[in-house]
């Protein structure tokens, strides 16, 4: 697992790859909580995650809800095929992401 970073239009977007299971859940939210916290606008990418379990899921939701303040702090780019089956195996649709 790992995160990269780029700005675009002064968004900073947090690129996701590899697996988003438990091994990695607790370093990942570590990471991406503090890329919230120093910038305005977060754009989460995970197009490139490639295994997600209910740990990840759990992850995306508790993002999602960190900021209820301000709804628009956190967005998500192109949602990879691995979140979508694991969202849809825990009964959900990965669009409960989108603000």
């Amino acid at each position: 697992m790992s995160i990269s970073k780029e700005t675009r239009e002064g968004r900073l977007h947090l690129i996701v790859e590899g697996p988003m299971t438990a091994a990695f859940v607790a370093k990942l939210r570590s990471e991406l909580l503090d890329c919230l916290k120093e910038r305005e606008r977060v754009v989460i990418r995970t197009e490139k995650v490639d295994d997600c379990d209910t740990l990840g899921v759990q992850l995306l939701l508790s993002l999602r809800r960190s900021f209820p303040e301000d709804p628009g702090k956190i967005s998500f780019g192109e949602i990879s095929p691995a979140i979508r089956e694991a969202f849809r195996s825990c009964g959900m649709e990965p669009d409960c992401l989108e603000a």
